[in-house]
């Protein structure tokens, strides 16, 4: 059916940057919360609940970071959430559900695919047609996450006027990224 599963590797090309990052504008590649100094408990280090100035501006603290307890690196160690690609049984097509209860704020997935600009997805549109399924995804006012042939199971997620998830933009590095992270706690079985 070519929709049951993740394509594997980053399948997009590398999109301008967004924002910059905390170490160029002159701060620290680290977070603020001594973890450098071991100061922080384990497990916490720039965490969800943490004071790290890169997680605060959505910039993911790079490799090099040297305390290894790093918390803000889930996009580069592809920390998502273990999910399920499904059709659905009220003619919506096809679904992504949870394998695992995932807390509020947890990465669910990235939303990978090829980037175009705006006019490129408009071409796209006319040339898919009426019946084609799409899965378009806005970056800014000029470029579009296409990820109907190329993309990772994240394009699966449906619309929902009760979501449980949400989009943000992370910069990993200088590649901008879009994570889909959880809304609010997300039981194991429940459709994202």
């Amino acid at each position: 059916d070519g929709h049951s599963g993740e394509v594997s590797g980053r399948s997009r090309k590398r999109a301008p940057r967004v924002l910059t990052n905390v170490a160029e504008l002159g701060g620290n590649k680290k977070c603020s919360t001594g973890a450098g100094a071991g100061g922080a408990p384990p497990g916490s280090v720039c965490g969800v609940t943490s004071d790290c100035e890169n997680r605060h501006m959505r910039v993911e603290c790079l490799n090099s970071v040297d305390h290894k307890d790093c918390q803000n690196q889930r996009l580069q160690k592809k920390q998502f959430a273990r999910v399920e690609v499904f059709k659905t049984g009220d003619g919506r097509g096809w679904g992504l559900k949870a394998l695992e209860d995932i807390s509020r704020g947890n990465l669910v997935q990235e939303y990978i695919g090829e980037v175009v600009t705006t006019a490129m997805c408009k071409a796209r549109l006319r040339q898919y047609g009426p019946d084609t399924p799409v899965y378009f995804l806005t970056i800014d006012s000029k470029l579009v996450i296409d990820a109907s042939s190329k993309g990772s199971v994240a394009r699966f997620i449906n619309h929902s006027c009760d979501p449980n998830c949400e989009t943000e933009k992370w910069e990993v590095g200088s590649e901008t990224c879009i994570a889909i992270v959880a809304k609010k706690d997300i039981v194991k079985g429940t459709e994202l």
